[in-house]
């Protein structure tokens, strides 16, 4: 049929499945050298943070998304949820003014590869599958309704943001996404306790361009820098994280080179 298929509250037990400041080299040893492949690793530092006597550093090689890659990036997109569809709820209850369509999209707990859109609307959270759909050469669509198929999850969402989710109890456009909470104390590149000179004296040991760490801001509560490696030299960035607005939903890193 036409109408979406909307489990109020049930959606993973329901199991109808259709198929800058500048840093000199050191002359310390580097802890890799330019020809290594490997690209997360330790190494020893002298002062202490929350994971003991160690620092962490990662290199990563920076890439632009693909197209299924594209969610990853969405202030709507929370991935895995331990707690699944309760903490789903918890996080949209969280949301100080709740209007008709705040939603997030999170891994579904049950079916594996398919999502699960949790969503506010006539004062409680409501929950309905993302199901996907596999077809030869191992193409992949995915659906709420069968009759309407995405490539990625990030055209489908994007795509109800604009015309209405309806089943025969709602018709419903997904408005304010709810961003998942800032956690990253899990995280090997965090480092809570290191400073800027910390930071540096690490990356100066690394000849890899994209050798990075984050950690908490010296000058602003509740923002971090990170600081990372560039055409050889040390950089640092403010990270800060803006509020949601429809009209600007990005994500914004401020680049600054006497930052801390």
């Amino acid at each position: 049929g036409n109408l979406i298929d909307l489990n109020f509250g049930d959606d993973d037990d329901d199991d109808d499945d259709d198929d800058d400041d500048e840093g000199g080299r050191s002359d310390e040893q580097p802890l890799l050298g330019k020809d290594n492949e490997h690209y997360d690793y330790l190494v020893a530092f002298d002062g202490q943070n929350n994971h003991g006597y160690l620092a962490h550093l990662s290199v990563a090689k920076l890439k632009s998304p693909t197209v299924d890659e594209l969610h990853f990036d969405e202030p709507w997109f929370h991935g895995r949820l331990p707690g699944g569809r309760q903490q789903a709820e918890q996080l949209i209850q969280q949301i100080e003014t709740k209007v008709d369509g705040l939603f997030l999209v999170r891994d579904s707990s049950t079916f594996i590869g398919d999502y699960s859109l949790s969503f506010w609307y006539d004062g409680k959270v409501h929950h309905c599958r993302i199901k996907q759909k596999r077809f030869a050469h191992g193409k992949v669509k995915y659906y709420l309704i069968d009759s309407v198929m995405f490539e990625t999850l990030y055209y489908l969402v994007t795509y109800y943001q604009s015309n209405p989710l309806k089943s025969p109890e709602m018709t419903l456009l997904l408005a304010e996404p709810v961003p998942p909470p800032i956690s990253c104390d899990d995280k090997e590149w965090f480092n809570p306790q290191l400073c800027k000179n910390g930071a540096e004296d690490l990356l100066r040991r690394v000849w890899f361009d994209g050798a990075f760490l984050v950690r908490r801001s010296e000058q602003d509560d509740g923002c971090f820098s990170i600081s990372f490696r560039a055409e050889g030299k040390i950089k640092h960035c403010r990270i800060r994280r803006e509020e949601y607005n429809a009209e600007k939903s990005d994500q914004s890193l401020y680049c600054d080179e006497n930052w801390s």
